[in-house]
């Protein structure tokens, strides 16, 4: 029993590409032996791609015709057709919930907002709590106005549906087209049905009915989700059971910011780009960006539209030049200058940074500093998952896996998470 690819083939491919890592889940079977295969890419933004996968079908027993094995596989499919739930209807949902469904199982697809598309549905609204942490309503999207792909389209499709320029005819497209292709694949393929709009997943947790790991099954309570911005629904708690799990929830929602010291008494305002949307907020402003991945580069652009004055301080950069001490200023308007890590926030507001160089009344700290792993769901007393470090375990086979070769799961076989983005050996 294996999952098909996104174009109908029998070849095993589930894929994500997710904060700049392409994750392939392999399956011989849904409760048999499922891997993770990660590979680093340049993106540093979530998007999706597809590419061959590896699995192969079981070649005919000797004296088997076509036929026969055909007949044996459909009497197999039968036999070992499960239920399947999967947490997110984003883009790794919607490719596990088609390939679940195409090879015959029964989906559940759980969504607390009111619509697929995940960390692509672009939200103006921003969070009460600037730092993100802690709020009563998480806002899920972290996407800005301007952003773009650092992918391009081409890379991105899914194998069943091109991402055409009816989209964005830009290689690089504007979010908006990636939630609009995204938005058509659930329509093209009829997955809109399997998914419970405006419900959030309030606790996922095992039941075993033996003492293999690999029989187990999964209690899941859901609620409606009004508290979640943009999310609708009805009705209490509900429990249904399901064989098989797919956890697809995504990771851009919880903000990580560094602490630094003189922070307490720091007279400038603090966010994190979690929270960033428009540049005009910055209007006039000096802004000390942390961070320069990706999002960090992009959004010191960004914002230097607006802004008198950006510092854009990192402990390295994407080119090591960057960061000479006679590298002159950048951006658009030559107003963006790179620094060193800060050392610590003065009373005063100005920034000093450990080349002991001290930028003074800076308006705004902006951290574009990542994210980090939650699974609210699978929290309690009968946890089997815990983040510690940002690292999610006990995923992984207890040898240590090199990012070239294949990680195989342990323990828990029926429940999956699509787009994780780092390999770590079991505690």
């Amino acid at each position: 029993m294996r999952l098909r690819g996104v174009d109908g083939s029998p070849r095993a491919r589930a894929l994500a590409l997710v904060g700049g890592w392409l994750v392939q889940i392999c399956c011989s079977s849904l409760l048999g032996e499922i891997s993770l295969a990660a590979a680093p890419n340049s993106s540093g933004t979530a998007a999706f791609a597809s590419s061959p996968g590896v699995a192969r079908a079981p070649a005919a027993g000797r004296g088997m015709t076509c036929g026969a094995t055909k007949a044996h596989m459909m009497e197999a499919r039968g036999k070992m057709m499960k239920k399947a739930a999967v947490v997110g209807a984003g883009a790794a949902g919607l490719a596990a919930a088609k390939q679940l469904r195409d090879d015959g199982h029964l989906v559940k697809v759980f969504e607390a907002s009111n619509d697929v598309g995940g960390v692509w549905q672009y939200n103006p609204e921003t969070e009460a709590h600037p730092l993100g942490n802690p709020v009563d309503t998480r806002i899920h999207s972290s996407i800005y106005a301007s952003l773009r792909t650092n992918l391009p389209r081409e890379v991105m499709q899914f194998d069943a549906m091109p991402f055409t320029e009816e989209f964005d005819a830009r290689r690089f497209p504007h979010h908006s087209a990636v939630f609009q292709y995204l938005s058509k694949f659930a329509d093209t393929y009829q997955l809109r049905p399997l998914i419970s709009f405006g419900r959030k997943v309030t606790r996922l947790h095992p039941v075993r009915t033996t003492h293999s790991d690999a029989t187990m099954s999964w209690t899941l309570e859901h609620a409606a989700a009004e508290g979640l911005k943009g999310g609708v629904g009805g009705g209490g708690v509900e429990r249904e059971e399901f064989d098989v799990v797919m956890v697809c929830n995504g990771h851009y929602s919880e903000p990580s910011s560094p602490v630094f010291a003189g922070a307490e008494i720091w007279p400038g305002r603090m966010s994190h780009s979690h929270n960033y949307r428009q540049p005009e907020i910055f209007a006039g402003q000096r802004v000390v960006v942390v961070g320069a991945s990706a999002s960090g580069e992009d959004i010191a652009r960004d914002i230097s539209s607006s802004a008198a004055q950006v510092y854009l301080s990192a402990r390295s950069w994407q080119d090591p030049s960057w960061g000479a001490p006679d590298a002159p200023p950048c951006g658009p308007k030559k107003n963006i200058v790179r620094k060193r890590p800060i050392r610590r926030l003065l009373p005063d507001g100005g920034v000093e940074f450990d080349d002991a160089s001290v930028v003074p009344a800076v308006d705004h700290l902006l951290f574009c500093t990542g994210y980090l792993y939650r699974f609210p769901f699978l929290e309690g007393p009968d946890a089997v998952v815990q983040v510690h470090e940002n690292a999610v375990r006990p995923l992984y086979t207890s040898r240590m896996c090199s990012l070239s070769r294949m990680c195989s799961l342990t323990r828990m076989f029926s429940l999956t998470h699509l787009g994780l983005t780092t390999v770590h050996a079991a505690a």
